[in-house]
């Protein structure tokens, strides 16, 4: 595997705390190969990073049309 030397802002969030954003962060610098292949935009891979962390961490639950298209890109995502 070939790593490229991006560098990534990525907002916080109200009330998150310092290790949220960290694993958020992973999860946006491991899944790098979405944006780079035109698959999704920065913006909703970071959105996506927000939703992995409370239904993979937290087991929270969000609308069906969400869940959904959480389970489809999942098969193309490096979770942590």
């Amino acid at each position: 595997m070939i790593f490229k030397n991006t560098n990534l802002s990525i907002p916080i969030l109200d009330n998150e705390t310092n290790e949220e954003h960290i694993c958020r962060s992973w999860f946006v610098a491991k899944n790098i190969h979405l944006v780079e292949h035109g698959e999704m935009n920065m913006n909703t891979l970071i959105g996506y990073s927000h939703i992995h962390l409370k239904i993979e961490l937290f087991n929270h639950q969000f609308n069906t049309d969400v869940m959904n298209t959480y389970k489809l890109l999942k098969k193309n995502l490096y979770c942590i």
